[in-house]
């Protein structure tokens, strides 16, 4: 008779069967009143395991809805007519034959979710054993502590063992900062990025279904956007004063999926050599084109496999066509660029992995970061940020898809956030958007290398514009020489005087622009680089002075972390709210913020749903601890914010949701 393990042999990720059974284990006590054999006590209980799994294992809401309440069934049939309720062989065999899991996984092990953990201590002459005292006492034996990067008080925690929950690893997080040696102390998790809210799934579904997405007429030609932004003339003024005209000599450090051998970015100027996967952990930084992390609607998601070629095209491809009808003309057609892998699509986003390869970029001597990911922030994640503009790096960043906020590290000040428009020079529908936005870029519609089918086509999102953006800050470096800028400007003033050309001069006004949404404008990159970057400059000078001094500000605060993750509210609606849902009077919110502030912007960032309710219970009922709102997608009443979170949160954080 097949075991329930062989049933899902590699059809479902092995490391996700030990919490669905301890999430299983929990539930079974609920449901023992209701007669355990009955199919309709059954059915309830897949849907309250399942719901539970998601809930404290977020990874697993990238694999499909039905693959999960499959697996689910077969699990709990196994253990309970196998303990419980034994059945004849036959009918066990007959059943799994039934209905086998079809559902295409990939092959490589995405976890519970759970990575470990990342520490800083305090100075000491002797700072791992320090970290290791202090994780131990802690956490218990079966840690792991080693350098997270070249930071000396810096540590990455972990155990081959742990698959911690949500709420397992923050009270654990909680426990890590209680100990003397500790100054930070953060949980690492990989998880979904990209789920699209209930308030978008009808447009997301019909924008991913069987038929192609409608694309603007105006986006028909392949070099639309390139020429929206003034590339080409950018290049005729660089070429006409006898400089550097499309990015000669720059390196691009390039965070994303990865690299494929296609036409339009394959030749000597990606330097695969220097690439690192930091997912597997090893030197090939390929793209398996993965198209099983539930790439499609059903799990409200977008995969893009192949994403990290796309945007490498935006950035380097070689100008004009190679032969083909379609092509695409890179912003800046003679930079190179190192591929890291970071993930294995973007539906996957880990802070750690994101953090480590910024290290490796700024260590193998990139000029130029484009980072078309992102999701929550964290210390070590601003620090490598920092870092990097530190060793005159430009970091430019995706504002982020389908959220009404940007999304980190774009949002970090350090950092340029780039929003998405269209070929009709409007805002893309779905571009997120915020006060942290720098400026917009094309990123709907936009042609790019298609690397599952090697061909071109076009495809959406603030990926594009970002890349578009990191070819024009290679421009700006190559014409005017960047060992000049750095003897002219100073080092660890180049990101931020660049990010003060865009927002100055560096872009297109546009009639009715949302400037606090969209940032200043539709990039310019002939104006980028006809703006003086001499003594005279002034007004550029003082911004980037000012910009230097606000990157010394350090991490953002709890509450500004919350704020940018809900633009809708204003600053007394969200104090108001928040200390509804923590039960603390407004002279006390920062502090109970600065000890559980962290977890609750994950909380939110990991349910856009319960985002959108929390909202709703603030601007609609004004009484968040004891609203009821109805549900986006069935019209029921749900329970509050406090009771939802209370399931998923840490005891810490329960219990002050809990308090009277």
């Amino acid at each position: 008779m097949p075991t329930a393990d062989s049933i899902v042999k590699n059809q479902f990720p092995s490391a996700l069967l030990l919490p669905l059974r301890k999430v299983m284990a929990a539930a079974l006590p609920g449901f023992v009143a209701s007669g355990l054999p009955k199919e309709k006590t059954r059915q309830l209980m897949v849907e309250a395991v399942d719901q539970a799994l998601i809930a404290q294992y977020p990874v697993a809401q990238v694999l499909p809805a039905k693959l999960r309440k499959r697996v689910i069934r077969q699990q709990l049939d196994f253990v309970l007519d196998e303990w419980f309720f034994p059945k004849e062989k036959a009918e066990m065999t007959a059943m799994a034959a039934a209905s086998p899991v079809k559902e295409k996984i990939s092959s490589e092990n995405l976890g519970s979710g759970f990575d470990g953990f990342v520490i800083q201590v305090k100075k000491t002459k002797s700072p791992r054993p320090a970290a290791m005292r202090a994780v131990k006492r802690a956490l218990g034996a079966g840690w792991t502590v080693s350098k997270f990067w070249n930071n000396p008080l810096e540590f990455e925690v972990n155990s081959p063992a742990a698959s911690f929950s949500r709420p397992e690893a923050w009270d654990a997080v909680y426990r890590l900062r209680e100990q003397p040696e500790i100054n930070r102390a953060e949980v690492s998790f990989i998880v979904p990025a990209s789920q699209i809210p209930e308030t978008k799934l009808a447009n997301f579904k019909a924008a991913s279904g069987i038929f192609s997405p409608k694309h603007l007429p105006e986006s028909g030609d392949c070099e639309w956007s390139v020429k929206q932004i003034k590339a080409k003339e950018a290049w005729h003024f660089a070429s006409q004063n006898g400089k550097k005209s499309r990015g000669e000599g720059i390196l691009v450090g390039h965070p994303d999926t990865g690299y494929t051998e296609h036409y339009e970015i394959w030749s000597k100027r990606l330097l695969v050599n220097k690439g690192y996967d930091f997912w597997r952990d090893d030197r090939n930084p390929t793209d398996d084109l993965d198209d099983g992390w539930a790439c499609g609607w059903e799990a409200k998601f977008k995969c893009f496999p192949g994403h990290g070629t796309g945007t490498a095209s935006v950035i380097m491809s070689d100008e004009g066509s190679n032969g083909p009808t379609e092509f695409v003309t890179g912003i800046a057609p003679m930079a190179e660029l190192i591929p890291f892998r970071v993930a294995p699509t973007v539906v996957l986003f880990s802070p750690k992995r994101l953090a480590q390869a910024i290290h490796q970029a700024v260590d193998s001597g990139c000029h130029v970061i484009s980072i078309s990911m992102g999701g929550l922030g964290a210390g070590y994640l601003h620090e490598a940020v920092k870092r990097a503009v530190d060793h005159g790096v430009i970091v430019c960043c995706a504002a982020g898809n389908y959220w009404p906020w940007v999304v980190w590290p774009a949002a970090y000040p350090e950092a340029i956030a780039v929003a998405a428009t269209n070929a009709a020079k409007k805002p893309w529908k779905d571009s997120a958007s915020g006060e942290a936005v720098a400026l917009s870029a094309p990123g709907e519609s936009v042609w790019r290398a298609s690397a599952v089918d090697r061909n071109v086509s076009r495809s959406s999102g603030t990926s594009f514009a970002v890349a578009a953006t990191a070819g024009v800050a290679c421009l700006w470096l190559a014409h005017h020489g960047r060992d000049q800028l750095l003897k002219d400007i100073g080092r660890t003033k180049i990101a931020g005087f660049f990010k003060s050309i865009l927002t100055t001069e560096g872009f297109d006004s546009q009639p009715n622009w949302e400037t606090k949404s969209y940032g200043k404008g539709i990039l310019n990159a002939e104006k980028v680089l006809r703006a003086s970057v001499s003594a005279v400059s002034r007004p550029a000078a003082a911004k980037a002075a000012l910009l230097s001094a606000r990157n010394q500000a350090g991490t953002p605060t709890p509450f500004e972390q919350l704020q940018n993750i809900f633009p809708e509210l204003t600053t007394a609606d969200l104090k108001k709210g928040l200390g509804g849902l923590l039960k603390t009077p407004p002279a006390k919110l920062s502090e109970k913020l600065t000890e559980v502030g962290d977890e609750l912007a994950f909380h939110f960032v990991q349910d856009p749903n319960e985002r959108e309710r929390f909202i709703e219970e603030i601007t609609v009922t004004k009484s968040p601890q004891a609203a009821r709102v109805t549900s986006l997608k069935s019209g029921k009443p749900v329970p509050s914010t406090t009771s939802r979170l209370q399931s998923v949160a840490s005891g810490r954080l329960a219990t002050l949701m809990a308090e009277k």
